[in-house]
């Protein structure tokens, strides 16, 4: 049963992978549907040249590949990284939209004086 549900798997993903590298180049319709199955133009034609001719096996991990992939097509590995942000205040962010920190200081000294006139 697990032998199954992996070849099921394994199937699906390559299929799923076909689909992209054929919707590459072709556009969508945004208004209607993003589903791959939905791009515009009939298979193959594309708003971008791609050589249909000269193929190669597109490796995406171990063991995962999709056949007959233009060689103008690639896929790269990037080193995944987390982009850590500060958390800030409600105040925090009000006061940072509103105002440079040099005009908060200036809009501070102004309210001051006001206040004390």
């Amino acid at each position: 049963m697990e032998e199954l549900r992996k070849s099921l798997s394994s199937d699906s993903l390559t299929t799923t992978l076909c689909n992209s590298v054929q919707a590459l180049g072709r556009g969508f319709d945004v208004t209607s549907d993003i589903r791959l199955l939905y791009c515009k133009g009939a298979p193959g034609s594309r708003l971008v040249h791609l050589d249909e001719e000269n193929t190669k096996d597109l490796v995406i991990s171990d063991g995962v590949f999709v056949p007959k992939v233009s060689v103008d097509i690639e896929c790269t590995r990037e080193k995944r990284t987390t982009e850590i942000t500060p958390v800030w205040s409600f105040h925090e962010i009000v006061l940072g939209v509103c105002y440079s920190y040099w005009d908060l200081w200036e809009f501070l000294d102004w309210w001051c004086v006001w206040k004390m006139t």
